[in-house]
């Protein structure tokens, strides 16, 4: 992948347990930062769907250097009750539902993973193919969530139970564009967009807000 200029954000919260997922390897200019003022960062109409009741919550903030697109996750286990209100309400409002097993889920930077993160490389002949099947056409995307379960076998690199609920997906450029990746592994028309919903696991009670622009 080509290497471009850009920010690149994972946050990790288990109730008030805070992680960061990083690459070992990668010597990127790491800062600690509010999560408040983060999302402050970023149009109100981006992150408007991440919760504000984190309290003195920090997480940390790499930038420039990266091979994947923008993305700011919030991943957090609920009580079954908070789990259930959410997972109604959600469901009320999203605009596309998708299962993280499906077979052709449209996902941005599909063919990033953990290994190969800060690697340049090419896209494989038999990858490429994916991005001109036709069930994509009416797909919308989600995140690449690499480096939260390593045994994670889906596209989305989410165990397969999760529901991914997407509350709004566009095509275009929405940022400054030193901060955006080329686009050379999206279909033509999604080279650049965003994408922004919650993917929840009814068997683990986890959720996982995500905001992702590239």
């Amino acid at each position: 992948m080509k290497k471009n200029k850009k920010i690149f954000i994972v946050i990790i919260i288990f109730s008030n347990l805070l992680l960061l997922i990083s690459c070992k390897n990668s010597n990127n200019h790491i800062k600690s930062y509010d999560y408040f003022e983060v999302l402050k960062s970023f149009k109100p109409e981006f992150v408007n769907h991440f919760p504000r009741t984190e309290k003195k919550s920090h997480m940390e903030l790499i930038e420039n250097g990266e091979y994947d697109a923008t993305k700011l996750l919030l991943q957090k286990k609920l009580s079954i009750n908070s789990f259930e209100r959410l997972y109604d309400s959600i469901r009320n409002i999203t605009s596309e539902t998708y299962m993280a097993d499906d077979t052709c889920l449209f996902v941005v930077n599909m063919f990033t993973t953990k290994i190969n993160y800060t690697k340049e490389r090419k896209a494989s002949k038999e990858e490429l193919k994916i991005l001109d099947k036709k069930c994509l056409l009416n797909k919308k995307p989600v995140a690449n969530f690499w480096g939260l379960y390593d045994d994670a076998n889906t596209r989305c690199k989410l165990p397969e139970d999760f529901e991914l609920f997407i509350l709004d997906a566009k095509n275009g450029i929405f940022w400054d564009e030193k901060y955006l990746t080329d686009g050379q592994y999206m279909p033509d028309k999604w080279q650049h967009g965003y994408s922004k919903g919650i993917a929840m696991n009814k068997k683990s009670l986890e959720v996982i807000y995500w905001f992702v622009i590239w």
